[in-house]
């Protein structure tokens, strides 16, 4: 019997079954073979190399500048996940997604995130399978570690707690958890806010993504402490264009630690944006070195710098450049070899000037490129010589 081209995604859709003996079923193993080519192509990048993201586009047929997933990544089926706007997964998710999954806009979810969308036949479990979707509505948040089961729905809003196993829908606004989850509690939605209206925060998002793609390259290893930004990303074009591709995305950290103990604080204080943010005084502090770059030679003006000048225009905040007394080398392996120093007898080195009545500012952005594993010990010097307690940093 001969089948038509998708006649196996029609009985998945359907909810199966699908037998591995058929001839139909070739065309879905062609798509896994194709799918696990292209994840383990990207998880062979080194993360701090966003030429990853293009396999990860071709697995899923779509650019993914609204969408941001970190590597190690896997997914069965790439032609079965669809993406809303400024969806963020953070990296060893296991999307088994053969029954089809959905992100809606604004969704987040911590690394070890697991969605199962196939079964077996309890008795014929090595040759049928059936098939359930799973939609993650808008906004829902994925914790640390949990598993969501074929055919559920995660309302809008919901929290999923770290390690819990969903075998059941979630409702929209509920926060659940354990092994089977359980609500836990209902939040109020008078509280929660859209992220696709137009905010400081939402504008933020953008920017510090763009920071983040262009920080992922001066990122260091064990041997290479000082920056070490790409030609393209050393470019003060290449990041506004990153900048104007992007819609909106999660922040990184947000999901990672969620506990059905604290949700309601975490989720309150991550998914509603400041209805007070105009009137909010902000400084953006950095530090960022130019001169003598890993790999790219001489640059005037270092990354951190760049896009924190992008960040103080577009929420109008003041600046202050981080500079030492002392100049660091200009050349990079004395550079390097200063850094380490410094970090070894965790210096504080003095730094020069400071911020004008501090005590006006309520929110702090703090840029840096990331050495030996750390911050620059001058931006310890920043942090120690100022009272945070009452900023939101």
């Amino acid at each position: 019997m001969e089948y038509e081209k998708g006649y196996v995604y029609d009985l998945m859709d359907q909810g199966g079954p699908t037998k591995v003996t058929e001839p139909y079923f070739k065309e879905a193993v062609d798509e896994m073979m194709r799918a696990r080519t292209l994840c383990a192509k990207a998880n062979a990048v080194l993360p701090d190399d966003p030429s990853y993201v293009g396999y990860l586009e071709e697995l899923f047929g779509r650019k993914l500048d609204d969408v941001r997933i970190l590597t190690p990544f896997t997914c069965d089926f790439g032609n079965r996940v669809t993406f809303g706007k400024g969806v963020f997964i953070n990296h060893s998710a296991i999307l088994s997604a053969s029954g089809g999954i959905e992100f809606e806009d604004g969704v987040m979810a911590a690394p070890g995130l697991r969605i199962a969308t196939i079964n077996h036949d309890m008795y014929d479990r090595h040759t049928t399978y059936t098939y359930g979707k799973v939609l993650v509505k808008k906004h829902a948040w994925l914790g640390m570690g949990c598993t969501i089961c074929p055919g559920v729905t995660v309302g809008k809003y919901a929290v999923v707690a770290a390690g819990a196993v969903v075998t059941k829908d979630v409702p929209d606004y509920a926060v659940v958890g354990g092994v089977p989850a359980k609500v836990i509690k209902m939040l109020d939605p008078a509280q929660m806010k859209d992220r696709g209206v137009i905010c400081m925060k939402h504008k933020i998002a953008v920017i510090v993504s763009a920071l983040f793609m262009a920080l992922t390259m001066t990122a260091c290893g064990s041997s290479e402490p000082a920056s070490a930004p790409s030609a393209a990303d050393s470019d003060k074009a290449a990041v506004q264009e990153k900048l104007n591709k992007q819609d909106s995305h999660s922040d990184d950290t947000k999901a990672d630690n969620m506990q059905p103990d604290d949700s309601t604080a975490a989720t309150q204080a991550d998914t509603e944006p400041p209805t007070e943010s105009d009137s909010k005084k902000i400084l953006v502090a950095y530090f960022s070195r130019a001169d003598e770059n890993y790999n790219v030679g001489t640059i005037e003006v270092g990354n951190t710098q760049i896009v924190a000048e992008y960040i103080a225009n577009e929420v109008g905040a003041d600046s202050f450049h981080i500079e030492t007394v002392t100049p660091y080398p200009a050349n990079y392996d004395e550079c390097c070899d200063a850094a380490k120093k410094e970090l070894a007898d965790k210096a504080r080195p003095e730094i020069s000037g400071s911020v004008e009545n501090m005590e006006q500012y309520d929110i702090v952005f703090l840029g840096y490129p990331i050495w030996w594993g750390d911050m620059p010990m001058a931006v310890y010097t920043f942090m120690d010589s100022y009272d945070f307690s009452d900023k939101v940093v």
